[in-house]
């Protein structure tokens, strides 16, 4: 029953985003190093520009000795919302230990003032920390622009000395907010982590430009190699590459023998904690 249910959710998954066929692997790579984020793990943190403090006291500079989240969210935002009552439990734990939460959000064709000020008031303490509208989107540019974060909610943790020690989704920083407020974390360290990731993900675009290219062409052979190339990089993150490759198999390839051997492996190995 397993296998089935899986079967059908592969089945229902496109395969990979077209592309124009003028993007090239190569080209694809050099525009990633000219992206190198400005904004990193281990750097100070830039200022906040507000243009309006929509709830609890304004942060008009990041104090030495306090430590802070800076999270970045909108009304449309789903995952966002679903974030916001950990967010408050995390700023009600550790309120007395110098610690703030303030939740930045810009103006978009979907996120107005009056939108964040009616949710706000809404969620009452289901969002229990400090929000703050954005000036002209100063702030994100400074941080997620800087950073190269393209998804929200993102959240930038700065620590007493007012560097940044984690950027990423809120449901992650537990574990590292815990040490930077014992003062246990080390910079370097983290700095070192998020350059690996960030030179991970690097990989990974490639292998799935060329996956875009094959795809196309439906060299399906060469897409089963990179399936497997992406799984291998880091088979929790891009574990999905699987449900592409039982795809192809069954459908495309029309080998059904192979496409259920290949879902049993992958239930027995790196699939077998995965709801996805």
């Amino acid at each position: 029953m397993k296998l089935h249910r899986i079967a059908l959710l592969a089945l229902g998954l496109a395969l990979v985003p077209a592309v124009s066929p003028a993007t090239t692997p190569a080209l694809a790579a050099q525009e990633q190093k000219a992206k190198t984020p400005s904004l990193k793990v281990g750097d100070l943190a830039p200022a906040l520009t507000i243009e309006k403090w929509v709830k609890g006291a304004p942060v008009p500079a990041f104090e030495k000795g306090k430590v802070y989240v800076v999270e970045f969210w909108a009304t449309w935002c789903g995952p966002c919302i679903a974030s916001m009552p950990h967010i408050s439990e995390l700023q009600k734990k550790y309120k007395d230990q110098g610690f703030t939460v303030i939740g930045v959000t810009s103006a978009d064709k979907r996120n107005t003032l009056e939108k964040v000020e009616k949710m706000v008031a809404d969620k009452g303490e289901g969002m229990g920390y400090t929000v703050a509208w954005d000036k002209e989107r100063t702030t994100n540019e400074a941080f997620m622009r800087a950073a190269e974060q393209d998804g929200i909610p993102c959240s930038f943790l700065i620590d007493r000395n007012g560097y940044v020690a984690y950027i990423g989704h809120p449901m992650g920083i537990d574990a590292t907010l815990a040490d930077v407020l014992a003062g246990k974390h080390d910079l370097k360290a983290l700095a070192e982590k998020f350059a690996k990731a960030k030179e991970l993900e690097a990989k990974a675009n490639s292998i799935q430009m060329e996956m875009n290219t094959a795809a196309r062409a439906k060299d399906w052979d060469k897409m089963l190699q990179l399936c497997d190339q992406l799984i291998a990089l880091d088979a929790a993150q891009f574990g999905g590459a699987a449900a592409t490759k039982f795809r192809i198999l069954a459908v495309e390839k029309k080998d059904t023998t192979t496409a259920f051997a290949y879902a049993r492996e992958v239930l027995a190995g790196f699939g077998k904690n995965d709801a996805n």
